[in-house]
């Protein structure tokens, strides 16, 4: 039970993250195409592929279902399922015209894009804090060698 509990709360958080960056980007996109209303049936069609998405994140990067795995193959095994997820969301959703294989070329496209440009942000982040907890650390034994 406690470990249905750990899993709630931090899905609940994933999931929270997830879906309000992708409804920043969606309202973006939006607002730069000349858009100015939003569909309530985007916003459920958004949270259902946000919950999807945060699922698979949970899946292969919370370490609790998969402990022991290259962080490479993690995120190529994550992109499959996740353009599998999203490419039904389109397709039951109307996002892309079914019969054309252009766009759904371009969609894929821009997916992998997209994927791209996430995981260089992550991997920016993780440079960041890891450079911001190398100078706590040097901080840290500065001071310990002056005590000593």
């Amino acid at each position: 039970m406690k470990k249905f509990f750990r899993f709630v709360v931090e899905f609940k958080s994933w999931l929270s993250l997830c879906f309000t960056a992708s409804i920043l980007i969606f309202i973006t996109i939006s607002w730069l195409i000349g858009e100015k209303t939003v569909k309530i049936s985007s916003l459920f069609q958004i949270f259902l592929l946000a919950a999807g998405i945060t699922l698979l994140q949970f899946v292969f990067f919370s370490g609790q279902v998969i402990q022991k795995m290259r962080y490479s193959l993690r995120l190529l095994l994550f992109a499959l399922p996740a353009l599998g997820l999203v490419s039904l969301c389109a397709a039951g959703f109307g996002w892309v015209p079914r019969g054309n294989a252009g766009a759904w070329v371009l969609f894929c496209v821009i997916f992998l894009v997209c994927f791209a440009l996430i995981c260089a942000g992550f991997e920016f982040c993780f440079w960041a804090a890891g450079k911001k907890y190398d100078g706590l650390l040097g901080q840290y034994r500065s001071k310990k060698e002056e005590r000593s």
